[in-house]
C-alpha cells in the first residue's frame, strides 16, 4: 500500500473515531481526550478551565491529568437524513477544543 494511501487510510480512521465526540487537542494538533456527545450535558467554552485525565499520571505519555484552558471551539455539523427529518436540519457531529496546558512543566 503505497504512503498517500495509507495517509489517507489513516485520516478517515482517525475522522470515524473521533465522530460524535467532543475533542480536546493542542496547540499542534495532538488529541488529548475524546469524550461522546451523547455523555455531555453542555460543551466547554472559551476561557473555561477543564480537567483532563489525559494519558494518566506517568509521565510516558505527552498530555499528563491536568488543568487545560479552552481556548476555542469548533463546531462541525452535518445534515441530517433520516426518515421525517425536518428540511434542512442539521445535527452536531463533532466539537473540536483547542486547549493550552495549564499544568507546571515536569523536570526529571
Amino acid at each position: 500500500m503505497s504512503r498517500s494511501r495509507r495517509g489517507r487510510r489513516r485520516a478517515r480512521e482517525g475522522a470515524l473515531h473521533s465522530l460524535n465526540c467532543l475533542e480536546f487537542v493542542a496547540g499542534d494538533g495532538t488529541c488529548i481526550n475524546l469524550v461522546p456527545l451523547e455523555t455531555l450535558h453542555s460543551l466547554p467554552r472559551a476561557g473555561d478551565v477543564i480537567l483532563l485525565p489525559g494519558e494518566g499520571t506517568g509521565v510516558d505519555g505527552n498530555f499528563l491529568t491536568g488543568a487545560y484552558l479552552v481556548e476555542s471551539v469548533e463546531h462541525i455539523y452535518t445534515r441530517a437524513e433520516y426518515e421525517g427529518c425536518r428540511p434542512q436540519e442539521a445535527r452536531l457531529t463533532k466539537a473540536v477544543a483547542q486547549v493550552t496546558s495549564l499544568n507546571p512543566a515536569l523536570t526529571v
